[in-house]
């Protein structure tokens, strides 16, 4: 009868195995998730400024889909791009001071990318992709990776 108890006991062990498996698995991406710096999706350069203050310079800067320059207001480890018409398209994140929703920063590895969000949609040696939608302007973040190690972070949208 000693295999009943050793029977159960697996069980018992399986169960909260799979429980704490499950618990730790990261949950889809949301939109919330790709917010930066407090910038909500399609804001404008009005509420940038209330948000950060004046940028530390003006200059032209990119979105993960190379269409073109765009215009972008720099701040402390932070590049925020706008469109022609003054909404925000998306954030850079350029150096360690600054951080996803989920915590995720410059200098991490691409071990602690899958942790904070799991397999990405679409990966490369240096990309991971994460969307929120598979739809044409749906908001994501694009990890840039270089030694192993996150190099560039936009949340966003691409204007392609």
């Amino acid at each position: 009868m000693l295999v009943r108890p050793l029977f159960l006991a697996a069980l018992v062990a399986g169960v909260a195995f799979s429980a704490t498996a499950y618990a730790q698995r990261p949950t889809k991406m949301r939109v919330a998730d790709v917010v930066i710096a407090g910038i909500p999706a399609k804001a404008d350069s009005a509420l940038v400024r209330r948000l950060l203050g004046n940028p530390d310079s003006v200059a032209l800067g990119d979105d993960p889909s190379e269409s073109g320059e765009l215009p972008a207001w720099w701040y402390h480890d932070l590049e925020v791009v706008f469109l022609f018409d003054g909404t925000v398209t998306g954030e850079w994140i350029r150096g360690p001071s600054r951080a996803t929703a989920r915590g995720l920063r410059i200098g991490a590895s691409r071990a602690e990318v899958v942790r904070l969000y799991g397999p990405p949609g679409t990966a490369s040696d240096t990309t991971l992709v994460y969307l929120t939608a598979h739809r044409q302007g749906a908001p994501g973040l694009f990890v840039y990776v270089s030694a192993g190690r996150v190099s560039a972070i936009y949340a966003g949208r691409i204007t392609d």
